[in-house]
Parts: C-alpha cells; structure tokens; sequence
C-alpha cells in the first residue's frame, strides 16, 4: 500500500476525499439521515445537491469507491466506472481544476432561511500580492448574508457573471461590488474602500491576464452591549454561522425578559432609571429629578408624590420636569432609591446580561434591563466589543467598456461574537419588499394590507413574507419603507400636498376622466371633493340622498363626508361623493355644500334640482345625522339659489328655508335622547322620545310644557340644547316641518342607508389610511361598482334581483317584528332578573333581621343565666327563658328556609345571566319609575 502509485501517502491530497469518504459513510451506516442536509452540513463548496449523488465501484483497490456528481455524468446517463482519476496540480496561475470538495471549504449556512448556495473550489496556492496568497479560492456566485471564515486561510472569489443586476439596488443605483459585499452582509463592516495609489496588479484569476485592482479594507465592528454582559458569550471564536449558537442566546434573552416583569424591585428600578435619564424641559436649566409631594392630596393611582424637576414650582408646573408615579411603582421604595440609589432590601437582580445591539444601531446609552446588586440599583451602559475579523477585497477596477463583476474576498481571524439577528434590510430583501408593493396595486395601501394582500402570496410563490423579508418584521420599519415607496412615487407626499398634485393633474384629462374635483385650502379648514364622473350622474335619479360623516378611514383630524342614494332601477345603494374635511364649523359646511351642488351640475352637465325649490327633479329630501352645524351651512347656501318666484319662498331666514328639504334622522335623534344621565327614569325618557310622532298642536304644546318644568337635570340641559335650535326639532316632526307630506312619507326616516355603507366601503378601502391613499383607494372602489352597474343595467343581470321596494319593506317589518318579540323577551326577562334582586334583598334583610333577635335573646338568656339560683328556678323566669328558647329555635328554622329559599334565587339568576341574558347590561340600567 505504502508503494502504490495512488496510496502513497506523498500523494495523499489526490486520493484523499475527505467529503465523499464521508458522504459514503452517512449513506452506508446512517441511512435515516438525508444525504443533502449531511453533505451540505460538511461542506458547502461540494456539487452534492441531493441523494442522487453515485457512489461507483466495489471497494477492492482494484476497483475504489469513487465519488462522482451529476455534473461529470455523460450525456447518456450511463454510468461508466471511474477509478483512480488524478487531478491536475495547480500553481499560482492555475486554472479552474476539477470540481474537487474539500473538509477546509467552509461549512454550510445551515438554515432554512438561508438559500444553500452552490460553490467551487480553485486550487492553489495564489500569489495576490508580494505579501499576500491563498492556498486556494472558493468560488461563490451570490454575496452571503453571513460568510463562513475559512479555517486554512483560504479566499472566496465572489463571481457574478450572468447576475450582474445584483448590482444595482431597490432604486436602480449602482453598486460597486464591494458595496454590494456590505450592503448585504448582516454584520457591520468599516474601513476603508481603496484609492488609486493603493492599487495592485493580480495575474490570471479574473480574466486570465493581469488585471488592476483595488485593495479594500474592511474591520468588523464587532458587537454593542451591556457593560454587564456575561463575557462567556464572548470567549468563543466563531468561523462558521450556528443557528444552535444563536438560538442558545435567543432563550437566554427570553429568559431575562420574562424574569424582567417578575419582581416589584424590577418596577422601582427601572422607574427610577427612565425619570433619571430625562431632561428638564427648561432650556439652561441645571435642575435633576426629585420627589415632591403632591399639594392636592392623593393621585388617582393612590400616590402622595411625584417626580419632578429640582427647580419646579406650582407656578410653572407643567414648565419644568413633571413625572406622575405610576400605579404598579412603591413610592416608600422608590423614596429610598432617591435618597442614597440603593434599595431598602439586599436584592440582586441582573447579576450578568445577554442585552446585545448590533453595532449599527445609535444613540442606546444605557441597558433597558433592570440590574440590582446587593441592593443598590445600576445604570450600566451599552458599551461597543471590539471584533478581531478583518476582511481584504480585492475589486477589479473599471476599464472603459470593460467592467469585471468580480472581487476576492480574505478574511483574517474569527469573529469573536454571534452572527447578528436577521433584523437588516438588504438591498435584496428591498427589492423583493417593493416587487410585494408593485403587485399589490398602484392604490397605496397600509403596510400590513400589503403583507396580507392575495398577491403577496404569489410574488413569494408561496413563502411566508417575513421569512422572504425577516427585517420587515419590525413592524415599524416595514411601514416605513412602504411610506417611503409611496413618496417616491407621490412626490408631494400623501397628504393635502399631494391631493392637491393629484387634483391639478386630472385638470389636464377630460372631465369624464377626472375623480378628484376640487381642493380647497382656507387658513381654518381644508376641502377635497371626489366623485366618479359616470357614477355621479346616476344622482339625478335618487328621491333622496343620505350624507354622514365617517371618522375612521383618514388618519389624523380629517373627516369624509359621503353621500349616498338608492338606484331603484338596480335596487343598489350607490355612494356618489365623498368629501373630506378638517373642521366641522357653519362657514365650512357652507363651502362643502356649495362644492357638492356645484361640482354635481359641471360634472353631470345638469343641475341637481329640487321641487320645492326648481319647480322640478325628484331630489325630495336630504337626510343627515342631528349636526347643528351641517344644518346651518346648508341653509345659508340654500338662500343663494332660492328663488322666490319659483319656490314661492320669501322667507330669508335660512334656518327656517331647510325645513323644506332637511329631514333629520330619527335614529340619531333617539340616540341622542339615551345619553341623557342615566338618573334620568325610563318613563321621562320615553316621553321625550315621543315627540317624532306627535300629531297635533295640544300635544306638542304639553310635551313642550313637561320639559320646561322637568325636575330632571340631564332632560332640562338636552331641551334648552333643543330650544337653542328650534328648527331641529321641527325638522324631526312630519307635522312641523315644511316638506310636503308625500315626500316625508316616501323618504327614509333614518340614515342607515350611508351609515351601513361606511362598513363596506371601509372593508374595500381600509381604514386610517393617509389622505391620498383613501382618495385613490375609493376611486378603485368606486371604478369596480360603476362597471358592476354598468353591466347591470345593460344585461338586467342584477346583483339582487329581488331587493325590490317591496321586498326590503317586506324584510324591514319582518325585522322589526322579531326585534320587537325581541326586545319584549329581553324585557321580561330583565324585569323577572329585577324582581330576583329585589327578593333577594328581602330574604337578605329577614335574615338580617332574625340574626339580630337571636343575638338579643341569647343576651336576655344569658342574663337569666347569670341570676342567682333561687331567682333562675322560679317558675314566671322559667317560662319566659322557655319561650326565649323556642323563639330562637323557631328564628333558626326560619333562616334555614330563607337560605334555602336565596339557593333558588340565586341559581334562578344565575340561569337568566348565562342565557337570556347573558352579554347584557344589568347594571346601570334606567329605572322604569
């Protein structure tokens, strides 16, 4: 053996193969493991990609078990037995060997979330410069999120031949590929990238002859963290990435976070610490926190103290630094930490700390963890470690046309810290974020719609986003690199900037074209009318429109406005505009008003006519919620299109003009009348209720007379309200408002219609969203409704062909049936729930009662008792000791029934709470009387 040609153990790196022997191994004596994971594990730059690697040959040395990868296959597929092949030795300026694997090549990246990247291996040794060479080069085709340092000293030669759009980043910029190295490695690198007089010449890697490069040289910059940290977890040298490594630290993080909420001290400290690293809001002054005593007694928390600026006084309280003590912090506790730092126990808390922050992260003074030893409370700093790893590139420098998209990679010494967390954004990951963003739809959307977003799903090809963009699992971050995609492309922003961009922009199209109708920017209010122009112009065939505002779909203080009607011929409610605002005052509701008439009549080409006021149309009444102001601004427009000789209107009152097309909704009204103090009895609250349906001039007269003298606060406050603005009471009753009847009888008495409309369009659209990104969303919306009637009304189709006038009255009585049955139910058992309690409270006060008379007759027979002998034995004071007795006897038979008789009261409401009455109010509730 020691002579043969091939075994001589001169030759031994010939026929030596570390990774296959090994791979033969795992197969013969290990068949339950997967072929790929133990290869990939042993060496990554191997071509073993799955069990279907051969193993050839019968074992003898006639015939040796040779490793052989799909790759040297013929094209044939025939396997054909190969034994003893030699590989070419390579100096310096050798070219690429066979694919050769090898036990120094850097182990696998093992994770799931870590693509396997293929490599090769360039035999050396390389002669870089007059100083530097490696045994050999490992050729990568993709830049690592986490490179393994080789333990021979061996290079990588990053290859990106055929990829070089690796090279420009999520917005098109390009990226040198050393820049390219940084920008994707998880770890922080710095350094400096080279100049022209420290470049050099490399023969015969890159393009075969000699080739200028530039010398890169990087230093890691290790780790940040708690100047208490357990130094053990820095006394390991790490040249290869372990998830098991990682996630041994991850459950010693989790554990110290648990214990972090487990102990009072814990509150104090931390407490002390956050009100310690604050700043009196003085400018210049030189105050510092100190507890003062609360002036006006006991905080609702229950604290007699605050924290506060040294320097602070009632004067300026809120000037100076003010802290009130939170609920779950010890102020006799918290008082000792002021006065000396220490804690009055010897408690010992946070004696080591795993808190590590990557190094790029800023402005991180201290540990957020609460550290305590013996008693005295630390306020340890987050410090750097520094790393020994060095990284050198070698980068070809572009000549002309001539661009090579290659580099060498050297790395010196192991780290000395654990792989950093998956928490930054590479430009990778970037682009796979905005490719999520473009599938989702031009309509800006909320980050998390985009993560949930059909598309999403598909763009990833079925891989979780937060496993294909782990740094977009702060959610904070995710919104922010959504926002500033949105920006990118809405140059103005996505506020009233941009609507106003966007506005000026559709004045260029046609006006069939436009959505966005009018900004209007005043130093108090700000307006944004929009409409679908082919959807609008079905308003003009509504006997009504319905107008609410919703508070939910725009962040910020800013309001939509909708109005809604019912198309008949379809039997859908259509949302038509939708305004939105920032004040809700009597000169902005004016602007609004005059802006949707307006804008109806140039969009549509006709005017949205009234009868009472046109002489024609079928517009016969406009139905909002009980805002005073809505009402106001409408009737002062009103004025400036009635013209008395049609309408026959002279009045120029305009509170008294909208009686003749406003028509308050009733529910609204009755809500109202609920929020009254609760104080208030159910019947005095029925009575106002009434009023809707009062039907002559006597009856509203003495409704009008009992609220004047109302003994009740809460009514008396509602009706001087309600007497403040007459005309919204008129305007609520059929008998006093000046619509004609037949157009109050044939409109809605409620606005439900918009109201029950906000919850759809709001699924369509979403909610706090910014103020651009509602805008277009609704226009999508509203797009996909306009073509969804359209081909209604073309193909008679309909959506519902049986919500027909008489069959949504039909399905309203029903309703009102059942929740009339309902509410009767729920009446009878609240009343019978009533009835319980108050014989609950009787048993209670019987007993209670009897309790008391036995205590007095077990004082009168132990004063009998305590009689002399010959006084005791006397037959009057023996009688009436025995009635005592059978009077106690009997008051006990009579408790023992009245808890029997509680028993089944007790069970009885126990009963109508976890059934009928279960989820219902049963305290608080209006007394009937």
């Amino acid at each position: 053996m020691r002579t043969h040609t091939l075994f001589d153990l001169e030759h031994i790196e010939e026929w030596v193969k570390g990774a296959p022997y090994l791979a033969f191994m795992a197969l013969a004596y290990s068949p339950r493991i997967k072929m790929e994971e133990d290869i990939t594990v042993l060496d990554e730059s191997n071509t073993l990609s799955s069990p279907l690697a051969r193993f050839q040959g019968t074992g003898d040395s006639d015939s040796p078990f040779v490793y052989k990868s799909d790759s040297e296959e013929p094209e044939d597929h025939q396997s054909t037995p190969m034994t003893g092949r030699k590989h070419k030795k390579s100096g310096s300026s050798s070219s690429w060997s066979s694919l050769q694997p090898d036990l120094a090549t850097p182990p696998s990246q093992n994770s799931a979330k870590r693509p396997r990247t293929k490599s090769e291996v360039l035999e050396g040794p390389f002669q870089l410069t007059s100083k530097a060479s490696v045994p050999r080069l490992i050729r990568v085709t993709e830049p690592q999120k986490i490179w393994n340092i080789p333990r021979d000293s061996s290079g990588y030669l990053l290859d990106l031949t055929g990829k070089e759009h690796l090279l420009l980043d999520a917005k098109g910029n390009k990226l040198t590929v050393d820049a390219l190295v940084r920008a994707e490695d998880y770890e922080s690198w710095c350094g400096s990238s080279g100049n022209r007089a420290g470049n050099t010449i490399i023969d015969n890697i890159f393009e075969g002859g000699s080739t200028n490069v530039r010398r890169v040289t990087l230093h890691c910059r290790g780790t940040k963290g708690c100047e208490l940290l357990d130094r053990k977890l820095l006394q390991k040298t790490h040249y290869e990435h372990k998830d098991a490594d990682l996630e041994d630290l991850v459950q010693h993080n989790l554990k110290q976070r648990q214990e972090e909420s487990s102990s009072a001290s814990n509150a104090v400290a931390r407490f002390y610490r956050m009100v310690m690293e604050r700043k009196c809001l003085v400018e210049g002054c030189n105050g510092h926190p100190v507890m003062k005593p609360r002036s006006k007694g006991p905080s609702l928390e229950g604290k007699d103290y605050f924290v506060g600026c040294s320097n602070w006084s009632s004067v300026n309280e809120f000037a100076h630094l003010y802290q009130p003590i939170p609920r779950n912090v010890d102020e006799n506790v918290l008082w000792s930490v002021f006065q000396s730092g220490w804690l009055p126990s010897e408690a010992t808390f946070g004696k080591t700390c795993t808190n590590f922050v990557h190094a790029r992260v800023p402005n991180q003074e201290h540990c957020h963890f609460s550290h305590i030893h013996d008693g005295q409370v630390l306020q340890p700093r987050i410090v750097s470690y520094d790393c020994p790893t060095m990284l050198i590139m070698y980068v070809p420098v572009n000549n002309g046309d001539i661009k090579i998209p290659k580099a060498i990679l050297i790395f010196r010494n192991p780290h000395n810290h654990l792989a950093p967390t998956l928490e930054k954004l590479t430009p990778t990951q970037e682009k796979t974020l905005r490719k999520v963003i473009i599938a989702a739809g031009l309509v800006p959307l909320p980050a998390q719609k985009i993560v949930k977003a059909p598309t999403t799903k598909l763009v990833l090809e079925g891989q979780d986003f937060h496993d294909a963009v782990p740094a977009a699992n702060k959610a904070r971050k995710c919104c922010d690199k959504v926002c500033e995609f949105h920006n990118e492309h809405y140059i103005w922003g996505m506020g009233w900037e941009g609507v106003e961009a966007l506005c000026k922009k559709e004045a260029k199209l046609l006006l069939q074209e436009r959505y966005v109708n009018s900004v209007i920017i005043k130093p108090d209010f700000r307006l944004a009318v929009t409409m679908h122009p082919q959807l609008v112009k079905y308003i003009h065939d509504v006997d009504f429109i319905v107008v609410h505002f919703t508070f939910k779909p725009v962040r910020g203080n800013i309001d939509r406005w909708d109005v809604a009607g019912f198309l008949e011929c379809i039997g859908r409610r259509i949302l038509f505009v939708s305004i939105y605002s920032t004040r809700k005052t009597r000169a902005m509701y004016y602007v609004l008003w005059r802006e949707f008439f307006d804008t109806v009549k140039v969009v549509t080409g006709k005017e949205l006519r009234m009868p009472v006021f046109h002489g024609e149309g079928r517009l016969k009444a406009i139905i909002p919620d009980g805002e005073v102001a809505q009402g106001q601004g409408l009737g002062d427009w009103l004025l400036t299109i009635n013209n008395p000789e049609i309408s026959k209107i002279t009045m120029r009152d305009p509170l008294f003009i909208i009686l003749y097309i406003l028509k308050l909704c009733r529910i609204h009204y009755l809500r109202d009348i609920d929020d009254i103090d609760i104080t208030v009895p159910k019947a005095e609250i029925d009575r106002l209720k009434q009023f809707p349906s009062l039907k002559d001039t006597e009856s509203i007269s003495e409704w009008h007379a009992l609220c004047a003298k109302t003994p009740y606060k809460g009514v008396a406050d509602w009706y001087v309200q309600k007497c403040a603005n007459p005309w919204v009471l008129k305007a609520i009753n059929p008998m006093l408002s000046l619509i004609p009847r037949e157009f109050w009888d044939t409109t809605p008495d409620d606005s439900n219609l918009v109201e029950t409309a906000h919850v759809g369009h709001n699924k369509e659209t979403g909610i706090n969203n910014t103020l651009l990104g509602m805008i277009l969303a609704s226009r999508d919306a509203d797009r996909q409704v306009m073509a969804a009637g359209a081909r209604e009304l073309k193909t008679g189709n309909l959506k519902d062909g049986n919500n027909t006038l008489y069959e949504r009255e039909h399905r309203a009585i029903a309703r009102k049936a059942n929740s009339n049955k309902a509410a009767q139910r729920h009446e009878g058992n609240l009343e019978r729930y009533r009835q319980l309690e108050a014989c609950k409270e009787v048993l209670e006060e019987h007993r209670a009662v009897s309790l008391a008379r036995d205590k007095q007759i077990e004082a009168t027979l132990q004063y009998y008792r305590s009689l002399p002998q010959d006084v005791r034995h006397a037959e009057d004071v023996q009688n009436l000791m025995k009635q005592l007795r059978e009077e106690k006897e009997q008051g006990l038979n009579t408790r023992r029934e009245i808890l029997v008789e509680k028993k089944e009261v007790d069970s009885e409401m126990k009963s109508l709470r976890t059934s009928e009455l279960k989820n219902k109010r049963l305290n608080g509730i209006r007394s009937r009387d």
